[in-house]
């Protein structure tokens, strides 16, 4: 009787001790300037039977639709999901968007690395990307197209062209860096160039940091 009694009461103890969930420390609510947020200025708890992680928010705990939603000023109503567990948050995005803009490029921390995407119309792009540290990244080319990337001037420096118009939302280069940095792109110059008869600047480009 005893040995099954502490059979019981070491089951009920493993299971206490497995039991996990996420929550919000301060509630689900945020608020945010558009041009200055990224996914990692939200994070939850992460409770392992009584052991707490702080977890950032990231892409994979969202859908595609949903991280597009924080590409736009508004307020959103978006799902986190981690580990088959679910949240429930609202950020609202203030600030403006041009609502015409012809070409948006955004950025997001991937593990060691720093991805950039595009989505719009145009045929070949130039960037002069400040950085918040002086460490220097691997900068690569994540698609097709001629691509030159480095460090010019103190700035990470790229140019690429595809020879045609492109306009699919895609993956275009990243920067990848020997351990985990937090960094902090400041846009110094940004030109994309769309080809009509003649080569001419696109006027109305954003950029974003998520």
């Amino acid at each position: 009787m005893k040995k099954l009694l502490m059979i019981m009461v070491l089951l009920l103890l493993t299971g206490c001790a497995g039991k996990q969930s996420i929550a919000f420390e301060g509630g689900n609510t945020f608020s945010f300037d558009i041009e200055t947020f990224k996914l990692d200025d939200i994070t939850f708890t992460l409770n392992e039977g009584g052991k707490k992680t702080t977890i950032p928010l990231s892409k994979n705990h969202l859908t595609d639709e949903d991280f597009l939603k924080l590409l736009s000023v508004g307020t959103h109503e978006l799902k986190i999901t981690h580990d088959n567990m679910t949240l429930d948050v609202v950020i609202t995005l203030t600030g403006q968007t041009p609502a015409d803009y012809d070409v948006m490029l955004y950025s997001l921390k991937e593990g060691d690395k720093y991805v950039f995407y595009t989505m719009g119309t145009y045929v070949s792009y130039e960037l002069h990307l400040a950085q918040s540290t002086n460490k220097e990244g691997n900068i690569s080319n994540e698609t097709e197209g001629i691509f030159d990337g480095g460090y010019k001037d103190g700035y990470l420096a790229v140019i690429h062209s595809f020879g045609k118009a492109v306009s699919t939302h895609q993956k275009v280069f990243s920067v990848s860096y020997d351990k985990d940095v937090s960094q902090t792109f400041t846009l110094e110059k940004m030109i994309f160039y769309r080809f009509d008869e003649t080569l001419f600047e696109i006027k109305n480009v954003i950029y974003y940091q998520r």
